[in-house]
C-alpha cells in the first residue's frame, strides 16, 4: 500500500515581514484614531465647561440689571480699580469694557420675595426719600471677568433703624491694608479666559444701532441716565492641549425695567 504524505508548510521570513508591516501600519492607525477620538471628547468637555461658565455669567447680568437704578460711568460710592484708579465705564476699549450698576440696596438677597429696601436716615424714616444703594461693577482683570459690590462704609445712623443693607463688600484683598475697611470677601470671578468684553449702549429699547458717540471724552453722566437699554458681547478663549484652542462667544441684550 502506498502512503500519502502531506507537508504543512510554515510562513517564509517574507511573509512574516509583510504581516508585521501591515499590522504595524493597521495598529499605527488604530491609536491615532483612539488619540484622535480622546482629544475631540477633551475638547468637548471643555467646551461645554465654557458654555455653561459663560451662560452662568450671562445669568449673573440679567439678574443685576434687571435690579439695577440706573448705567453709571464711575461708581458713586469711592472705590478704586485694582490698579489704584477710579472705576471707568470706558475700561480699556472696546474689548475690555467696564460694566458699573447701581443697585438699591435692601434686606436681603434678590431670590428672597420679603425683601424691603433699605433706606438712608438722611431722607427721613422709617421709609425716606433718600434709597441707599450700592454699585455693581464687572471688569476684567489677567483674562478673568470680575463681579465686585461696593457697598457704602458703616457709619453711626447710616441706615434708618431696624434696616439693614445685606450685601458684602467685596475687594481684590480682603483685609489688607489698602482695602475698605468694611471689605469682607474677594470679587467674585465670573469667566475665565475673556479675550472680549464689550459694552454697548442703546437710546432707545427698540434701536438697532448703539449709541456711536457715548464713550466719547466729555460725555455727562445725565447722557447715560437716560439709557435702559445695552448689549454686552463676551468672547473666551481656551487652549486644550497646546495645540488646539476653543473660542466661544456670545451677546446678550437687556433692557432694565425702570428707566432713571
Amino acid at each position: 500500500m502506498q502512503h500519502m504524505y502531506k507537508t504543512n508548510r510554515g510562513f517564509t521570513i517574507p511573509e512574516l515581514l509583510v504581516a508585521m508591516t501591515i499590522a504595524a501600519i493597521l495598529l499605527v492607525g488604530l491609536v491615532s484614531l483612539v488619540i484622535n477620538l480622546v482629544n475631540t471628547n477633551a475638547a468637548t468637555i471643555e467646551l461645554s465647561k465654557q458654555v455653561n461658565e459663560v451662560q452662568s455669567g450671562i445669568g449673573s447680568f440679567r439678574t443685576d440689571i434687571g435690579l439695577s437704578q440706573r448705567f453709571l460711568m464711575t461708581t458713586t460710592i469711592t472705590d478704586t480699580t485694582p490698579a489704584g484708579n477710579s472705576w471707568d465705564f470706558r475700561g480699556g476699549g472696546n474689548t475690555n469694557r467696564v460694566l458699573i450698576l447701581n443697585v438699591q440696596a435692601a434686606s436681603s438677597n434678590p431670590l428672597d420675595t420679603s425683601r424691603q429696601p433699605t433706606y438712608l436716615q438722611a431722607g427721613g424714616c422709617p421709609i425716606g426719600t433718600s434709597p441707599a444703594y450700592n454699585n455693581i461693577v464687572y471688569f476684567v482683570s489677567s483674562g478673568t471677568l470680575y463681579r465686585r459690590m461696593i457697598v457704602q462704609p458703616p457709619s453711626a445712623n447710616l441706615y434708618c433703624s431696624g434696616q439693614s443693607n445685606a450685601q458684602t463688600r467685596t475687594c481684590s484683598n480682603p483685609g489688607s491694608g489698602g482695602s475698605p475697611s468694611n471689605c469682607q470677601e474677594k470679587d467674585v470671578a465670573i469667566i475665565q479666559n475673556v479675550t472680549n468684553f464689550n459694552v454697548e449702549y442703546y437710546n432707545q429699547a427698540g434701536d438697532t444701532t448703539p449709541n456711536q458717540t457715548l464713550y466719547n471724552t466729555g460725555t455727562a453722566q445725565s447722557l447715560l441716565d437716560g439709557i435702559a437699554t445695552l448689549r454686552i458681547s463676551l468672547s473666551t478663549q481656551k487652549n486644550i492641549d497646546g495645540v488646539n484652542t476653543n473660542e466661544y462667544a456670545t451677546s446678550i441684550r437687556v433692557t432694565r425695567p425702570i428707566a432713571f
